[in-house]
């Protein structure tokens, strides 16, 4: 939770681009799906990969990132962005096979390992067959779910595109309103958090009705 709250907090740095960016997401997604993952692309690349290579990539160099003139750092930042979303759309299908591939393991995986925690499987299994069981389960879950994301792959790029849009739009426009009203409390705080869950549930069932009404020919 930490590390995706830094990342939407490195979107407010660049609002000017992650807000329409997140409203188009949420609200065209279902109408222009080649062009969304494109967009969804452009920020894992700007928000995600970018603050990696700082990281990483920057000392391996021998630069510091504060030192960096902010200039060169918002062209590479948006290079990156761009390279990344070109990825993401020359290697469409393949990026939703991945999606839902990921989505399966990570909830199996999740699920299975609540469950054995649950039925002290641990005290009746040795740990190390019980630990590849759930693995190798999880594997078989994935790859069914990445699958089935090729067969619903409208669904699942509008769904993740709505959830990314939903996500930024409402941490961006948060942060936005509270640094307008000088109002000082940190993100974590309950304050914050609970405006932020309920615009963002409010933008993903927004979003999805919009693509409901779309799919019906409305």
């Amino acid at each position: 939770m930490e590390g995706i709250q830094k990342l939407l907090e490195k979107s407010v740095d660049v609002w000017y681009i992650s807000l329409p960016v997140g409203v188009f997401l949420v609200l065209a997604a279902k109408y222009v799906e080649k062009l969304a993952i494109f967009l969804a692309g452009f920020v894992l690349g700007a928000i995600v990969i970018f603050p990696l290579i700082e990281r990483y990539v920057y000392p391996f160099l021998k630069l510091d990132p504060s030192k960096v003139d902010p200039t060169t750092s918002m062209v590479i930042m948006i290079v990156v962005g761009i390279i990344t979303a070109a990825v993401c759309y020359a290697f469409y299908r393949s990026f939703v096979f991945i999606l839902g591939a990921l989505l399966g393991f990570a909830l199996s995986y999740y699920l299975l390992s609540l469950l054995s925690n649950l039925l002290k499987l641990d005290e009746r299994i040795p740990m190390e067959y019980l630990g590849w069981g759930i693995i190798i389960a999880s594997i078989a879950v994935a790859l069914l779910g990445g699958f089935t994301a090729l067969k619903k792959e409208t669904e699942v790029v509008m769904l993740f595109s709505i959830i990314i849009g939903a996500a930024l739009t409402s941490f961006v426009a948060l942060s936005l309103l509270w640094i307008g009203l000088s109002i000082h409390i940190p993100k974590d705080d309950w304050k914050f958090l609970l405006p932020f869950i309920m615009l963002f549930l409010l933008l993903v069932f927004t979003g999805m009705k919009i693509g409901e009404k779309k799919s019906s020919g409305g």
